[in-house]
């Protein structure tokens, strides 16, 4: 496409140029194909390769996948897995310190809100 626009009479520069714009198209489609895989999806292939089901090998040639993405996943899952078992009284009173900051926010608003309605009502009486 892009030789043939400016007349190469020379073939094994038409030849080379078609090579390189069928290598530009191909590496563009491969950036159009990423696959997104579900948080369900990762943890079934980890548990899979965690509880001896099948090697880390077998998966990733099923699932057409780098060996070093599921040991990542599995890195992730292990890693994190601990904050499973924290406390849910932590995490709720962390959510509980959020909720009153968050009410006594809007309690502000309102009041603030009560005056300018009274400010535009006294404006708008004289």
């Amino acid at each position: 496409m892009f030789c043939t626009a400016y007349g190469f009479l020379d073939h094994s520069l038409k030849e080379d140029c078609a090579t390189i714009t069928i290598s530009i198209e191909r590496s563009l489609q491969w950036r159009t194909k990423r696959r997104r895989f579900t948080p369900e999806f990762k943890a079934e292939l980890v548990f899979e390769v965690l509880s001896g089901g099948s090697s880390q090998a077998e998966v990733c040639r099923r699932h057409n996948l780098n060996e070093n993405q599921l040991s990542e996943w599995k890195r992730h899952l292990l890693e994190n897995a601990a904050s499973l078992f924290e406390s849910t009284d932590k995490r709720s009173s962390n959510d509980e310190k959020r909720i009153a900051h968050l009410e006594q926010l809007v309690g502000r608003m309102a009041v603030a809100l009560d005056i300018q309605k009274k400010l535009l009502t006294e404006l708008d009486s004289r």
